[in-house]
């Protein structure tokens, strides 16, 4: 396989694709008075790859002020998928790892595109 055919480049990176995501809109329901966010799913079991990239250090966490019971675990990763899917900031997305982790995430900033995937970061955030 040489660069320069899209198609070839594609059918490789999704043999790497070893999780699978669904990805969760959020959407407004009223009842009353009252406006809640409620999340519906839009993509089921979209084949992809999840990359972990860091967690907020000890350091960071002693200039933000917060102590050991307050400070928040900040995962930053980058969701790899097929190019088609159009994802949303705010969008959630739940990975099922190949090993059987589950995560949730929440999509930050666009998604970029290119011809063979898209590349979506994420967020989890969680107190400890």
């Amino acid at each position: 396989m040489g660069f320069g055919n899209p198609a070839a480049e594609r059918a490789a990176l999704e043999q790497t694709y070893e999780d699978r995501t669904d990805v969760l809109r959020p959407g407004r329901d009223r009842e009353g008075n009252l406006t809640r966010t409620v999340y519906e799913l839009v993509y089921g079991a979209l084949p992809c790859a999840l990359s972990r990239a860091g967690v907020q250090s000890r350091l960071s966490r002693e200039r933000s002020g917060q102590n050991r019971a307050e400070s928040r675990l900040d995962y930053d990763a980058v969701l790899f998928l097929a190019p088609e899917p159009e994802l949303r900031p705010g969008d959630r997305v739940r990975v099922q790892r190949a090993d059987g982790e589950t995560l949730e995430l929440e999509l930050v900033g666009r998604a970029v595109r290119y011809p063979t995937h898209q590349e979506a970061a994420a967020r989890e955030k969680r107190l400890i």
